[in-house]
């Protein structure tokens, strides 16, 4: 401590200057909502989806749904459509190739055996639509499948607009928040030239919009208030102003440092990385608090200013060590999820704890050395009030440990059965990557979403992409079958609205050739019988007479298609790549559930297997990522407890070196953490990418319970008392700092239910709800199973040869938070 304070000036200046630079760099923190945060960037079916993009178009969408109270067959609109349309196709980040509205598709129509397309409503009739017209174009989408129930709903009351977006742009925090606001604005404008109609604006570039937005607006109130909460409960525990700030600083300097480092290496905040401030606030200044209580009862006692301040250090810088690594260890754990965002989540705290500790073990000696203690002295009857509410709190502590010790065979049974409990928890709890149930049931983009998806279809889809050996494959009438088929099959599922591919247009176009005859709404067969009109000379004249010529469906197909490319139809580019090798079944999904698309996928698989060619490979794309994002929440939950637990358990034995002794001051914890989950499953709370850093989060600060109070009966247990009174003791010793520590961790988490996302929300209650059952687990589970199975034969006696484990019980002793 002397060679500290003696270059106290130039560490205050050192720790100054480097946050300094870090906070320099934190205006290089960019945010990113998208799911690419959530995947390797080498991940096999993540570089698919971006080549199947390169292929056939944006996948990313932004929908607009316009609907009326009556018909959407209206000249007012009709005209709120198209000019809608015109506006996003006029955007430089969107390709106007990529958008689609019932104002601009081309419809086609037969004419003397070629196919004329046109658009289905011209621009330029569009302000004088009469009523017959407009009945005209209702009528040409009620025949149309292509159009029907697809850009209009079934109930005709309602439209859809969409607008592929390239993730280029809707990956771009800055690019994908100017184009929302040029769209917000927009739709503004409409809503107050066409009141008759409304309007809601959905799609994904424009759910990364507004979780991006929402990101930021979490960081400006919630942090605030956090820091609010917690400076609040440090002073009602600490009864001082300064004590408060000690801790606050460097939880502050901690967040600093660690959103500097993000900014540094320009690494995006993700929707999940939103709460590392408001976690480091919470988590951070518990070591801060242990110093500064330590310091001031050591000036209550007498002592001198550097005297208290070195004989808090003394017997606190282990702990403040180990609460710290382990704390970080949970974190850290992280590592193992295969997610990038929260790999990078673990990371960065982990780095921010172990911050925390330096400032700790430097800053707050080091700026207290300057404190002023005079008034520290003069506060009598507040010390005696204090003492006697704790000598109280002491009373009531060491009945509840005695009851622990006299049932507790009947307390570890009940831990049994949560186990049993938390166990079915694990395997009944659902595992969701729906963004939309990200934000609260009652938020606006919400709300849109969910009518555009009840409405309209939905505002994604699932990609079934077919590839096959060779070029021209997709022509062959059989496969071409195939794919009908399996349409039909994915449209009996209860979560697919509707499904395009080639195969559709093809029977329009067939049907169309033909004069619109029922009996060719179909694909061609593997070999067609034409019927053609020809002259013949008979006896001298020329009759016009029928016949018939067998043709190969491929080549029927060909025509189809060169008369449809003749004609300026451009769909086929949306369905099939150049070569005719590769095409795209587009399924239409009514939400975004991850689960409901396990189901889906789980059917298709043994569909496809079955009656699919074998020359043709079957891929997925576009929402198949959420699905592939369930899969890897689900592998970082289970990677990340069983590292942590791990982990934990021989930190815990070299600790004390005991095996058994790190297991049973683990399991308690491990029990309480688990039971998240039949809280969880109890209460309907999905498993997502926010509540899988659950387990990490319990474990890592949840076991600095443990240790206290293992640590504390250790001691006790050295000083010549029984065993049973030992667990007593601890108990009513350590009850008091333990449940202090949970409650002030557990109210900072609790800030995170007025977060405008739904998961943050979850994430906040059910972590405080954590460390009030992992507090609640060291102090009753922990005792009843030490007096149960009597670990420990030996006295432990305090000499100069002590344990790490001995040193940390003495180093408990001392602490009276």
């Amino acid at each position: 401590m002397s060679r500290l304070l003696q270059y106290r000036m130039l560490i205050l200046l050192i720790l100054t200057g480097i946050t300094v630079g870090f906070g320099f760099h934190i205006k290089n923190l960019t945010r990113d909502a998208g799911v690419s945060s959530l995947l390797a960037e080498d991940h096999p079916d993540y570089l698919y989806w971006k080549e199947m993009e390169t292929v056939f178009g944006a996948t990313d969408q932004i929908v607009v749904g316009i609907s009326s109270q009556e018909t959407i067959y209206t000249r007012d609109n009709l005209k709120l459509i198209h000019e809608l349309t015109t506006f996003f196709e006029d955007l430089d980040e969107i390709d106007p190739d990529d958008v689609t509205s019932l104002t601009n598709i081309d419809d086609m129509q037969g004419v003397e055996d070629e196919l004329v397309i046109e658009p289905l409503i011209s621009s330029e009739e569009i302000d004088i639509l009469n009523a017959a017209q407009l009945q005209d174009i209702r009528a040409r989408v009620r025949t149309n499948p292509l159009f029907h129930g697809k850009l209009v709903s079934a109930n005709e009351r309602s439209a859809v607009i969409i607008a592929g977006t390239p993730t280029e742009v809707s990956m771009q925090d800055q690019q994908i928040a100017a184009l929302k606001a040029k769209v917000i604005a927009k739709i503004n404008e409409l809503k107050a030239r066409y009141p008759q109609a409304t309007i809601a604006l959905s799609g994904t570039p424009m759910l990364k919009a507004y979780i991006s937005e929402y990101m930021q607006k979490d960081m400006r109130q919630l942090f605030p208030l956090t820091v609010i909460v917690v400076m609040l409960l440090l002073f009602f525990l600490l009864r001082s102003v300064y004590g408060m700030l000690m801790p606050i600083l460097v939880t502050l300097f901690s967040i600093v440092w660690t959103l500097g480092l993000k900014g540094v290496v320009h690494s995006p905040l993700t929707i999940v990385e939103t709460v590392i401030p408001i976690m480091l606030i919470a988590i951070g200044c518990a070591d801060g608090v242990h110093i500064m209580n330590e310091f001031f009862g050591f000036l209550r006692k007498g002592y001198s200013k550097i005297d208290a301040l070195t004989a808090a250090m003394r017997i606190l810088t282990l702990p403040v060590i180990l609460t710290s690594v382990t704390t970080a260890l949970g974190f850290i754990s992280l590592l193992s999820a295969p997610g990038v965002s929260i790999r990078n989540m673990g990371l960065y705290l982990a780095f921010g704890v172990m911050v925390a500790m330096v400032f700790s073990l430097w800053f707050i000696p080091v700026l207290t050395s300057f404190y002023r203690s005079t008034k520290i002295r003069t506060g009598q009857q507040r010390l005696k009030a204090s003492a006697s509410q704790a000598s109280t709190f002491h009373g009531i502590a060491e009945k509840i440990g005695l009851m622990t010790v006299k049932h507790r065979v009947l307390i570890v049974s009940a831990a049994l059965s949560l186990l049993l409990l938390s166990f079915l928890g694990m395997l009944h709890v659902q595992v969701e990557s729906d963004e939309v149930r990200y934000f609260k049931p009652q938020n606006p983009f919400r709300q849109a979403t969910e009518y555009i998806q009840n409405a309209l279809g939905g505002i994604t889809s699932l990609d079934i992409i077919l590839e096959g050996q060779e070029p021209d494959i997709i022509k062959q009438p059989r496969i071409l079958k195939a794919i009908q088929n399996l349409q039909q099959f994915c449209e009996q599922q209860e979560l697919a609205s509707y499904s395009l591919s080639l195969a559709d247009l093809l029977k329009r176009i067939n049907y169309t050739l033909h004069n619109n005859d029922p009996d060719f709404d179909r694909l061609p067969e593997e070999v067609e019988t034409v019927i053609y009109s020809t002259y013949e000379t008979r006896d001298g004249q020329d009759l016009l007479v029928e016949k018939t010529e067998q043709v190969s469906g491929f080549e029927q197909v060909a025509q189809f298609l060169l008369l449809y490319e003749m004609g300026g139809g451009d769909m086929t580019d949306e369905y099939v790549d150049n070569n005719y090798q590769r095409t795209r079944i587009t399924v239409r999904l009514r939400d975004m559930s991850s689960q409901r698309l396990t189901r889906l996928l789980a059917q298709l698989t043994p569909y496809i297997d079955a009656h699919f060619p074998d020359d043709v490979n079957v891929r997925y794309s576009n929402h198949y990522i959420r699905f592939v994002m369930q899969d890897l929440i689900i592998k970082s939950q289970i990677y990340s407890l069983l590292t942590v637990l791990v982990a934990i358990l021989l930190l815990m034995s070299l600790i004390f070196r005991s095996f058994v002794a790190g297991f049973i001051t683990s399991m308690p914890v491990f029990i309480a953490v688990l039971l998240n989950f039949a809280v969880m499953w109890l209460t309907g709370i999905a498993l997502n990418i926010g509540t899988s850093i659950l387990g990490a989060v319990g474990m890592g600060v949840g076991i600095d319970y443990a240790i206290h109070y293992f640590s504390r009966f250790r001691l006790l247990f050295g000083q010549a008392q029984t065993y049973d009174e030992a667990i007593i003791q601890a108990v009513a010793e350590t009850a008091r700092p333990i449940l202090s520590n949970a409650v002030a961790v557990g109210l900072g988490f609790l800030v995170l239910f007025f977060s405008e996302y739904q998961v943050l929300a979850n994430v906040g209650w059910i972590t405080a709800l954590s460390m009030f059952t992992t507090a609640l687990s060291s102090l009753i589970v922990l005792p009843a199973l030490l007096s149960l199975l009597k670990p420990s034969g030996k006295k432990v006696t305090h000499n100069n040869a002590v344990t790490p484990g001995e040193q940390y019980a003495a180093i408990c002793s001392e602490t009276s938070l």
